[in-house]
């Protein structure tokens, strides 16, 4: 894969990535069904169509082949500014003192907990899992930037190999662990927001 750019990754992997990333946001694996549950429950989206749907989110032409980084970089800038405001503007409208801090983690089920010791806590939770485009715009944020982190910690993983291969694989072990996942989190404090994506253990 050349550095900054996402053309290591195939369509197939792509769209592996997407699904992947959507289970861990839906909570729920690609075909899985309740008892009692029929098969107009669940549709199969084909790899193409993913790809086209994950373009789109990104603004970029389906046809181009090849996602840069920038694309994403782009993408987690206009929905980090989109929240920024859209929590500054529910905030102001609840009273809440803007210097207080509050974190946005997701539910694993779709929906956003908010943590804090603020007393509009529950109210802000309430405010913004009602709001669907905000909901859609934390969890595309939370998945390109998870993402993204991987494809600039592959970027540093290529560079250190071509100069040293056991200190590369020292360095990014985690790349290669199967028990961890991604966990993303925003937090929120005098106007501006932070972002963060950590390994977790994961839990089968």
């Amino acid at each position: 894969m050349n550095v900054g750019n996402i053309q290591g990754y195939s369509l197939y992997e792509m769209s592996k990535t997407v699904r992947q990333l959507d289970e861990r946001i839906t909570g729920s694996e690609a075909g899985d069904t309740a008892p009692g549950e029929g098969f107009s429950d669940r549709v199969n989206i084909s790899p193409q169509a993913l790809w086209c749907m994950f373009c789109k989110d990104l603004g970029v032409d389906p046809s181009k082949g090849a996602i840069d980084i920038g694309d994403l970089e782009g993408a987690v800038d206009r929905d980090t500014a989109s929240i920024q405001n859209r929590l500054a503007s529910v905030l102001d409208a609840l009273g809440a003192d803007a210097k207080e801090k509050c974190t946005l983690t997701g539910n694993g089920q779709g929906g956003i907990i908010v943590k804090g010791s603020s007393q509009n806590r529950e109210a802000l939770e309430q405010r913004l899992n009602e709001d669907s485009v905000f909901v859609n715009t934390f969890n595309r944020l939370a998945a390109n930037s998870g993402l993204l982190k991987a494809v600039r910690e592959h970027a540093d993983f290529a560079r250190m190999y071509e100069k040293d291969q056991v200190a590369a694989v020292a360095r990014h072990s985690r790349l290669f662990n199967d028990n961890t996942s991604s966990a993303f989190s925003l937090t929120y404090r005098d106007g501006e927001v932070q972002t963060q994506v950590t390994k977790v253990p994961s839990y089968s």
